[in-house]
């Protein structure tokens, strides 16, 4: 009777043991993954971070691009008007060779009127001096 309690107290202990021993194991894998957690939420907020340094380079990228968009916009229209500008100085280039042309034929003309009238006067001269 005394022996059949010592076993009993022997195979409650063991079991006591036993779970005693699972108690240890689980709270190690509780430890270990929580380390694990731990160590996942770390990792996750150093991507988070990287993540945000990159959204901001690449903001100030398309800060700067649009920038630069807008500046040879800018440079676009400058040089448009450079162009009308240059048309129109070449046309009224035109316009005054043109009328330089029509000018020297002007002269030309009354040069030659000049010339039939400076004529035709010493022909009136000869004339005048024929009829003395």
């Amino acid at each position: 009777h005394h022996r059949h309690e010592v076993q009993e107290l022997t195979a409650a202990h063991a079991t006591a043991r036993d779970l005693g021993a699972e108690q240890a194991r689980r709270v190690a894998s509780l430890e270990s993954s929580r380390g694990e957690e731990l160590q996942l939420a770390q990792e996750l907020q150093q991507a988070r971070t990287l993540a945000s340094r990159l959204e901001t380079t690449l903001q100030t990228a398309e800060h700067r691009g649009s920038a630069l968009s807008v500046e040879a916009q800018a440079q676009g229209a400058q040089m448009a008007f450079l162009r009308t500008e240059l048309a129109s100085h070449a046309a009224a280039a035109e316009e005054a060779s043109a009328r330089q042309l029509s000018a020297r034929q002007m002269h030309g003309e009354l040069q030659n009127e000049l010339m039939a009238a400076s004529s035709s006067r010493g022909v009136w001269q000869g004339e005048v001096a024929g009829l003395r």
